[in-house]
């Protein structure tokens, strides 16, 4: 099963054979043909990845993100790395541009909730980046429950670069997860594929077995998973906490109006 995050977020599991249709249409999964013969590639999305990150860095990070760019470090990375070393008891729900799997709803809206005086900067950074994990974990679980088995996670993409997110991602959903050498593992597999296309590999999975190499892999911290356990079953509980706010037009209510 792969993770790719950058501006979104995927989880793609392989799954042998046709998948049951009502499971996969149950939960909005996409499920395609493989390129391998018999088997499936069925897709969740978080929409609210990196383009959430990228929201919260904007608009409430400038300070750090200056002190990044004035020593050449990368402010993604500075950002997630500066965030608080434990999960957070802030829970923030992604849904910045609505949700899509396993739960299909445009009109859903971001929310921070549970903040107190005591809670710092660092405390809703990590509370954003657990909202990922936290997605991430749902999806996992829908998935298993329609009959897909989910073991190891292989991560690519800008995510697969930091390592406190992976980490973090571990402890959340209690999977491994594994990075190869070459995170853009797109454009790896359109070379495999040419290659395979070109005839300088008979092939396709042994092409893979070869030049796909593994860099780190990260095991979850079981008392840390303990902990995003009981955090994960209170940040279930928000989205249905906010249906009957974001399931209405509020931009044409009397408060959107210009002046008030």
């Amino acid at each position: 099963t792969m993770t790719a995050t950058g501006t979104v977020e995927v989880l793609m599991a392989i799954h042998k054979g046709m998948p049951q249709a009502d499971g996969v249409l149950g939960f909005h999964f996409p499920c395609i043909p493989h390129i391998l013969e018999g088997q499936y590639s069925v897709m969740s999305l978080n929409q609210n990845a990196g383009v959430l990150l990228k929201w919260y860095k904007n608009l409430f990070c400038k300070a750090e993100e200056a002190y990044a760019l004035a020593r050449g470090l990368d402010p993604y990375r500075y950002l997630i790395e500066s965030s608080s070393d434990r999960a957070a008891d802030v829970f923030v729900l992604p849904h910045i541009n609505g949700c899509e799997t396993p739960v299909s709803d445009p009109a859903s809206a971001a929310a921070i909730l549970h903040m107190r005086a005591y809670h710092t900067k660092a405390d809703i950074s990590r509370a954003v980046l657990d909202s990922m994990a936290y997605d991430l974990r749902q999806n996992i679980e829908a998935l298993e429950s329609i009959g897909i088995p989910v073991g190891k996670l292989h991560a690519i993409g800008g995510g697969a670069r930091t390592d406190k997110l992976l980490q973090l991602k571990a402890d959340c959903t209690g999977k491994v997860i594994s990075t190869p050498r070459v995170t853009e593992a797109a454009s790896l597999g359109a070379a495999i594929l040419a290659g395979y296309g070109v005839g300088i590999y008979d092939d396709m999975s042994k092409a893979a077995e070869k030049l796909v190499k593994w860099d780190t892999t990260y095991v979850p911290d079981m008392e840390n998973h303990k902990i995003y356990c009981e955090m994960y079953g209170q940040w279930r509980k928000v989205y249905k906490a906010q249906l009957d706010i974001c399931n209405q037009d509020l931009t044409k209510s009397m408060w959107a109006a210009p002046g008030l």
